[in-house]
Parts: C-alpha cells; structure tokens; sequence
C-alpha cells in the first residue's frame, strides 16, 4: 500500500508540473514552434496538391518542357502539398501566396491565349482553396500566432526561384520572366528594358504578397473571434 500511495503521489506531482510548464508557455513562445495542429481531413488533403504537381510533371515529361516545372504555380502546388502533410506553416504560407499571386499572372495569361485545360484549372483552383483552408485553420483550431513578415519569405524565395530560372531554363520559355517582360505588356516594357519591367515585377511581387498576407490573417482573427469570447472568464472565481 505504501509502495502504491508513493507511485500515485510521484505520478500527480508530474502531472501538475507538465500542465505548469504548459500554462507558463505565452503564445509569442508557441509561435515559435515550427509544427502546426491541422485536422486530419485536411492533413491528408495535403496529397492532393502532390498529385496534382505529379501529373504536372508527367506532362511536363511527355512534351519534353520538364523545365516548366519551375514556374511559381506549380512550385507552390508542392509547397502547399508538403505544408499541409509536414503541417510545416511556412511553407504552407509561402505556398499559399505564390499560388494566390501566380494564379492571376495564369488567369491573364490564359484569357490572352485564349486556351485552358482542365489540370491547370485543377492546380490553380484547387491548391488555392487548399491553402486558404489550411492557414485560416492555424487560428480555427486557436492554433499559435502565425509568424510575422511572411510576405518577405515569399518574396525572398521567389528572387532565388526567378535566378534559377534564368540559370536552369531556355530563354524561349522565359518561366517566370526570368530573361524578358511578359509578352502582354510590351507596350510598356520593351523587351530592351527588361531591367525597369524587373523592378516593377519586384516591388507588384511583394506588394501583392504582403496584401494577401494581411487579407488571410484578417479573416482568422474574424474566425478566432467567436472561439475568443466563448471562452468563459476565470477572473474573481475562487477555486
């Protein structure tokens, strides 16, 4: 009996230390950690994305343009994929601006060439919804604060996407404009002023990141609002 009362004391007294150590954790703390809670159902919707960019890339393969591979959507289509299985928020994040913004350069791009397919229009509708869902579920779930300045994530990786398009790639495909403006503003931006079309691409980039950005976490705060004030106040209560 003795042995018995000993185990259950030494067994409530660790309990009470690990739920101590969890409320001291302030929440800048829990932004730091790098895993965020995703629901099962969308955990999993995370292959979706991955075997969209598979199909991508037998198509890629088939026509012999692998190259096209490299170009933002797509890109962001395994970010989101691998965010979402990883439950990784950066690149969820990252993934979900690039496909968001990309997605517009293929809408114009499309409308110009008047010619759409049904994988694309699955790549860019679907891996958007995707990655919506799975940031406005970081507060949903009252998941820790995203981290802050994810725009400038997004903006860095694509300056690195963009040069290693240029390096990697034939200048005839120019995948993410990487060697001259895109063929629809030429009245703007002839094809001998590529270093002015760069600046504007850069400063439309990043303004456009940060937008959306703060567009998303608008909507998880207007999300976690509910879940904030169905919390029952502990103030005055005596225990």
């Amino acid at each position: 009996m003795r042995v018995a009362r000993l185990f259950a004391s030494r067994a409530g007294t660790a309990v009470a230390n690990a739920s101590s150590m969890d409320a001291a954790t302030t929440p800048q703390q829990r932004s730091a950690l790098p895993v965020i809670p995703l629901s099962l159902a969308l955990q999993a919707g995370g292959l979706l994305p991955l075997v969209l960019f598979t199909l991508t890339a037998l198509n890629a393969q088939a026509s012999r343009e692998l190259h096209d591979l490299l170009w933002m959507c797509h890109i962001a289509t395994a970010l989101v994929g691998l965010g979402l299985l990883l439950r990784r928020s950066t690149l969820l994040w990252v993934g979900t601006l690039w496909i968001l913004y990309g997605s517009v350069w293929w809408a114009i791009d499309a409308y110009a060439a008047q010619e759409c397919t049904a994988l694309p229009v699955a790549v860019h509708i679907l891996t958007s919804f995707l990655g919506v869902a799975g940031t406005i579920n970081l507060a949903r779930l009252r998941a820790a604060q995203t981290r802050p300045s994810m725009y400038r994530w997004a903006t860095l990786s694509s300056l690195g996407l963009q040069a290693i398009c240029h390096l990697a790639t034939p200048s005839m495909a120019n995948v993410n404009f990487a060697f001259e403006p895109y063929y629809g503003l030429g009245r703007w931006f002839p094809a001998a002023s590529y270093a002015s079309f760069w600046v504007a691409l850069c400063a439309v980039s990043c303004a456009s990141f940060y937008v959306l950005e703060r567009t998303l976490l608008h909507f998880t705060r207007i999300l976690a609002a509910p879940n904030t004030a169905a919390q029952p106040s502990t103030r005055g209560t005596k225990i």
